[in-house]
Parts: C-alpha cells; structure tokens; sequence
C-alpha cells in the first residue's frame, strides 16, 4: 500500500480564520497570516500525501498555461507566470495590465476557466491562486 495514497483526515482550519467578518485589511492580513500558519502545520505532518499535492499543483499550474492563450488581455502572459511563481496573487499586483478594472476582469476570467481561485471568500481585498 503506498502511504502517499491512504485516505487521511486532515485537521480543519479554525473557524475564526474563514469567518466573512472584518474586512479591514489589518484583519484580513491576520487571518491571511493565521490561515499561512495552520497551512504549515498541516502540510509538516508526515501523514499528509506530499506526492499527491505536488501533482495536484503540477495540475493547476498546467490548467493556467493550457488556458493562456485564450486570454486577450495585454499583459495577461506577465500575469499568468505572477500566478505560477507566486502562492497568492492581489489583482493590485497585475500592474502588467494597466488598471484595477483589467487586472480584476482577468482574475474573475480565470476563475471561470477554473484555471485559479480566489482564495479569501471575500468581497473585498480578493486573492487568488493556483
């Protein structure tokens, strides 16, 4: 039996770190923190499938390529290696694209493609990823 395949339950990340109250970004920069933190120690446990989620990213990361040429946006190829060089992305970030209104248009085309996520569950101050 291979261990990297073993069905495991992996603690669940606090409540208070998910919950859609405060959206000042002090908050939202904890929780982002809080959330980082319970991240690493989940993925330092020797029962987590290391192999599984590396695959499992190699996969996201082929999705965003394989869907870059669909993408018409100048700037959206800058944009597109941000994602894979980076564990989250703030539309703010994309300055490739010129605008505020662009980079969050190709974040939302992105999310649709399903080739990223957004990752706070928020209205406000979104990130995303792969």
């Amino acid at each position: 039996s291979n261990p990297d395949c073993d069905d495991i339950t992996l603690p669940r990340m606090p409540s208070w770190v998910t919950s859609p109250r405060g959206e000042a970004l002090e908050d939202v920069a904890f929780m982002s923190g809080a959330a980082l933190g319970h991240l690493h120690l989940v993925l330092v446990r020797t029962d987590v499938p290391q192999s599984l989620l590396r695959e499992r990213l190699a996969l996201r990361a082929a999705r965003l390529k394989a869907v870059t040429p669909k993408l018409r946006a100048k700037g959206a190829g800058q944009a597109v290696e941000l994602f894979l060089t980076r564990d989250a992305v703030a539309p703010a970030a994309l300055v490739s694209l010129n605008s505020d209104r662009a980079a969050r248009r190709l974040c939302d085309r992105l999310v649709d493609l399903g080739a990223v996520r957004e990752l706070t569950g928020r209205n406000t101050f979104r990130l995303y990823g792969v």
